[in-house]
Parts: C-alpha cells; sequence; structure tokens
C-alpha cells in the first residue's frame, strides 16, 4: 500500500502512513489476473433472492459460470455476492421484501464482494408505480454501493427492457454476459451504476465467455501508454488483434505497445484534416476494415475561461472532439463492419463540470451527446455505441498532484481510493465484446461511485 504513504522530503524521516495521521487505509481491490474463461465466477458463492420470475435464469448463469450456490448467509457461511430479482415489484408495499434481503445478509458480504439488483426498466409511458419503482431502484442500489464502499465492495442495477423480458433466449444471452462481468473481479472500480439492456441491436444468440473477441480487429487511439497501453494490452488478451494508434513522436513507446502484444502501428495526428481519411485506408489496407473502435486519444489545455488563449481551446476541442465525430462518420460510411462496437472515454468531468476545464469538459460532454445519438442509428446493424467517464484514474499525472488534493479526490468515491488505467481498459473490453449487445447509447462511470458527477 505504500500508494498510500506521505513523502517528507530528505530532512525528515522519508515516508509517513496516513493510518499514523488517523486517516483510514481503503480496502486493497480484487482484480482478475486472466483473460475471461467460460468458468469466470469459479470459486465464488452467490446468494440469490427476489420477488420476480428470473431466478431459474439467475441461477443458471451463475452455476454455468462456476460460482457455487447458497440457500443461506451467516457468519459461517459468507458470500461473495447477492443477486435480488426486484422484476416482479409491482407496488410500493412490493418493495418491502427488497429491504428484507438486504437487511438480513448485507453483513455477510466477503470483502470486495458484489451486490448485483435487476429490475424492469419503466418508459414514460408506464404507470405511475412503475415509474417509482424504476427510479427507487436506481438511488436505492446507489446508496447500497455507499455504504458497502468501505469493505471494497460494489453495488450495480441491471434493468432489463419489457421485450427483452418477453423474450427468454434472448434475455439470456443479454443478461449472462453483463451479470457474469459484474459479479466478477473486473468491475474492481465501478460502483452505483445501472446496466440497461435490451433486444434493440442485434446480437449474437450465445456469445462465448472466453477469448470473445478472438477474430476481431480492434483500434485504440492514444495507446503509447496509460489507459491507452492498458485497454490495448487487455482487448489483445481476449484475441483481438489490435491497430495501436498514437502521434508521430510517440512511435517508439507504440511499437514496444504493439510488438508486445502482436499489434500493428499507425502512426497519425488524428486532429490533422486528412486524418480519417488516411486511417480509413491504412485499416482497410491492413485488416480489410475494423470492429471496435476505442476513442481514448486526448489532451488537456487547462484555464479558466477568462484566461484561456484561443489556440488552447481550438487545439483541444479539435483532438477531443472534432477528430472522434469525424472519425467516427468516416469508418461508419467505410471500415467499421456490421456487429461493430464504438466506445470513447469521456470523463466524470463531462458530467458534472469542473473548474478551470470549460474546453475539456465541453469536449467530453460533447462524445457523450455522440454516442446517445449513434445507439438508434447503428443499432440494425449490430453495432452499439457508449461513453466511459472514468473519475480518479491513478496516472503520472496524479501522481505530481499535491498530496492533500490528491488524497481528498481519492476520498471522494465510495471505495476510497482511485482507480487504474487496468479498471478502465476492462470496461473497455466488456463493452467490446458479442456479450454486450444489450449495452448501447449508455454512459458508464468507472469512477468508484464518485460523488462528482452522481
Amino acid at each position: 500500500m505504500s500508494d498510500y504513504l506521505i513523502n517528507l522530503g530528505k530532512n525528515k524521516a522519508t515516508q509517513m502512513p496516513l493510518k499514523a495521521l488517523g486517516v483510514s487505509i481503503p480496502v486493497e481491490l480484487k482484480r482478475a489476473q486472466k483473460p475471461w474463461s467460460e468458468k469466470e465466477l469459479e470459486g465464488k458463492t452467490v446468494y440469490i433472492g427476489g420477488t420476480g420470475s428470473l431466478s431459474s435464469i439467475v441461477s443458471q448463469i451463475v452455476e454455468q459460470t462456476g460460482a457455487k450456490m447458497t440457500k443461506s448467509t451467516g457468519e459461517e457461511s459468507r458470500v461473495n455476492a447477492l443477486v435480488f430479482d426486484a422484476t416482479g415489484i409491482t407496488s410500493i408495499d412490493g418493495l418491502k421484501p427488497l429491504y428484507q434481503f438486504f437487511h438480513d445478509n448485507i453483513r455477510f458480504i466477503r470483502s470486495c464482494g458484489r451486490l448485483v439488483v435487476i429490475g424492469k426498466e419503466a418508459p414514460e409511458q408506464e404507470d405511475t408505480i412503475a415509474q417509482v419503482v424504476y427510479q427507487g431502484l436506481e438511488a436505492f442500489t446507489k446508496s447500497l454501493a455507499k455504504e458497502v464502499g468501505r469493505k471494497g465492495a460494489t453495488a450495480q442495477l441491471i434493468t432489463l427492457s419489457n421485450s427483452l423480458l418477453t423474450n427468454e433466449a434472448q434475455l439470456s444471452a443479454r443478461l449472462k454476459p453483463t451479470l457474469t462481468f459484474l459479479l466478477s473481479d473486473r468491475p474492481a472500480f465501478v460502483s452505483g451504476q445501472v446496466f440497461r439492456l435490451s433486444d434493440n441491436v442485434i446480437a449474437v444468440n450465445e456469445p462465448k465467455l472466453a477469448q470473445p473477441l478472438a477474430g476481431k480487429v480492434a483500434l485504440v487511439t492514444g495507446a503509447a501508454r496509460g489507459i491507452g497501453r492498458a485497454t490495448a494490452e487487455k482487448l489483445a488478451a481476449e484475441g483481438a488483434t489490435v491497430a495501436v494508434l498514437d502521434r508521430p513522436e510517440d512511435e517508439v513507446e507504440s511499437q514496444k505497445v504493439a510488438d508486445a502484444i502482436g499489434g500493428k502501428v499507425f502512426s497519425l495526428d488524428i486532429g490533422k484534416e486528412d486524418a480519417p481519411e488516411k486511417l480509413v485506408a491504412w485499416l482497410k489496407e491492413q485488416f480489410g476494415g475494423v470492429d471496435i473502435v476505442v476513442h481514448n486519444a486526448g489532451i488537456t489545455r487547462d484555464k479558466t475561461i477568462g484566461k484561456m488563449p484561443e489556440h488552447f481551446w481550438d487545439l483541444l476541442i479539435s483532438v477531443n472532439l472534432t477528430a472522434v465525430v469525424r472519425v467516427t462518420e468516416a469508418l461508419l460510411k467505410d471500415g467499421l463492419r456490421d456487429g461493430g462496437r464504438i466506445v470513447c472515454l469521456s470523463s466524470i468531468s463531462g458530467i458534472a463540470g469542473n473548474f478551470g476545464q470549460t474546453n475539456y469538459t465541453m469536449a467530453k460532454g460533447g462524445v457523450i451527446g455522440l454516442v446517445k445519438h449513434l445507439a438508434p442509428e447503428t443499432a440494425t446493424r449490430g453495432i452499439t455505441a457508449n461513453a466511459i467517464a472514468p473519475g480518479l484514474i491513478e496516472t503520472r499525472m496524479t501522481a505530481a498532484m499535491p498530496f492533500f488534493t490528491r488524497e481528498a479526490a481519492r476520498r471522494l468515491s465510495n471505495l476510497g481510493q482511485g482507480g487504474l488505467p487496468v479498471d478502465i481498459a476492462e470496461m473497455v473490453t466488456f463493452l467490446s465484446t458479442p456479450g454486450a449487445g444489450g449495452i448501447t447509447g449508455q454512459v458508464i462511470r468507472v469512477c468508484g461511485g464518485s460523488l462528482v458527477g452522481a
């Protein structure tokens, strides 16, 4: 836990643990160390409850992926996960079993455990009670996430569209990958999120869990280091051939990444006017097209709006927003294959705003607008479009922050710490798989349940 030591300088004791200041040390999060497998949940114990009709499907999913089912919890029978089926709740009184289930069992969840609530979507035309339950479940789950965060545990809500609930074959195909992902060690820094599943996008009936990206080609921009590098490595580990794109001045680092994962490098300034045309031509020449597009490249040019020089605004918007839109449009016209995936890196500041970052937040908010607009347009081709909004991720930039500023930012999350580049990479990889076909037009925050943008 060396990240939680204070450097006191050369003339004093070199370091002082946070504990000496009376500051609690957050739980070390469990993270997956291997690629996905068909037995992803092996070694985990799951307790299922609820008032809906999904218990048999959920039980089947849990057992198929290697977890052990238990019929009770207690001091001698602690569990790794609690799953509650809330799809049968049709009245305010019907909420009581939700309370009872978590009241009785939450104390028996293990460190870094998982809590998942499964509810039913309530479109605006649904009746009053349906809306009450739908919105209430989201708030309830976010509160659960805050209560269990100190144990390194997370809580998520999955909602199912009405049409999906009436199609058992598609329901299982959409629910299995998402539920498995959320119960695994992969979403270690994802907490208090809603995963809305529908059958709007044509999808694979029985998607594989192991090597789900075998035979796929993935493009990752800004892949030379940090989050981009971690993402390229994860995609390759799941079977994808990765096109590593970064600036010409980073070609040496890009080549190191490509060599390590068996990928190919394309050095390109993504903000240039002719960049989309050059990229499309290269992808078609090298691979015949692309299946996964990850827009990770980005820069910062921070100043308050009154002090921001015009070139700060122009450069950042060009790289972080205009390039994303133009490259996506070009690939949708020629290059991105049917069944493809578009994943854009936004930011929690693109949701909540941030001091001195009007240009950055404008761009990251614009990216959110892009995926929401694209989702219905690309659904008929089986293409999904989603955004990920990272919170505080431990990188070289955060390491250079003043200690107390950095520590305060860490403590804003339910988990009391920052995330790692691999946490973003895990979410990008999941959204890139055929199994994530039920998720589109959404913004998933990978922020540990941060109060910012909540």
